[in-house]
């Protein structure tokens, strides 16, 4: 019988102090050029910052439009804003799944951490 390897993962929420150090990291990525990588964890920084937030938000991986839906839908980020991850979420796949010319701009990372900035 195949079981689903997501369910059996528990992931704990991470501090503020955690999360603020984090976001100084992703800025340190951006500040050498590596938007990237710096997209990639910025997005890990939302989920967390919604695991933080809402502690009831079960502890498994969340799907990137879940998590921009939940913090919308909670009050953490305004509807512009909401909109604007939304069309992000194509290009977060594009490039976790390998799509190596798909390139995020500085203004895309920092549309992502500002929703981990009001933690």
């Amino acid at each position: 019988m195949a079981t689903d390897p997501l369910q059996s993962v528990t992931i704990p929420v991470a501090g503020t102090p955690a999360i603020r150090h984090r976001v100084n990291e992703v800025r340190g990525l951006i500040a050498k050029g590596q938007r990237r990588s710096a997209f990639v964890m910025a997005w890990s920084l939302l989920e967390a910052t919604l695991r933080a937030l809402d502690r009831d938000t079960a502890s498994r991986p969340r799907s990137p439009g879940t998590v921009v839906q939940t913090l919308a839908m909670n009050g953490y980020i305004d509807p512009d804003t909401e909109r604007r991850m939304r069309d992000l979420i194509g290009l977060r796949s594009r490039i976790v799944h390998g799509d190596l010319d798909a390139e995020p701009t500085k203004a895309d990372v920092e549309l992502l951490l500002s929703g981990s900035r009001r933690r």
